[in-house]
């Protein structure tokens, strides 16, 4: 409920992608919903529920984070935080990652302009 109905992968595929040792699997929630419009409590149950089921289906830590849609406001900063994530990225496009700037992370969209 509250997701975006898309079907992208089978957990067997996240499970053997997590394996191969190229990417990095992070967590998105559990429902796909904008966290900037929900109450705290909300939002600590989507980004804490996703992050407990990717855990048990991985069988190891996630430290990685993707707002969905790219929306947040401090209180998902702080949940997020709390949740055990080292990092979270944003749809803010660029490549230059200031200190302190590990919860607003920006993203290079262009594979190629990629360094």
């Amino acid at each position: 409920p509250g997701g975006c109905g898309d079907a992208y992968l089978s957990w067997d595929q996240v499970r053997m992608l997590d394996r191969s040792g190229l990417i990095t699997i992070g967590g998105h929630t559990i429902n796909h919903r904008n966290l900037n419009s929900l109450s705290a409590d909300d939002q600590r149950y989507e980004i804490e529920t996703g992050k407990k089921l990717l855990e048990q289906q991985l069988g190891h830590t996630v430290r990685h984070f993707a707002y969905p849609y790219g929306q947040y406001n401090d209180t998902t900063i702080q949940i997020v935080q709390e949740a055990g994530y080292l990092t979270a990225v944003t749809t803010i496009p660029g490549m230059y990652q200031g200190a302190g700037q590990a919860f607003t992370l920006r993203r290079e969209r262009n594979a190629m302009t990629l360094p």
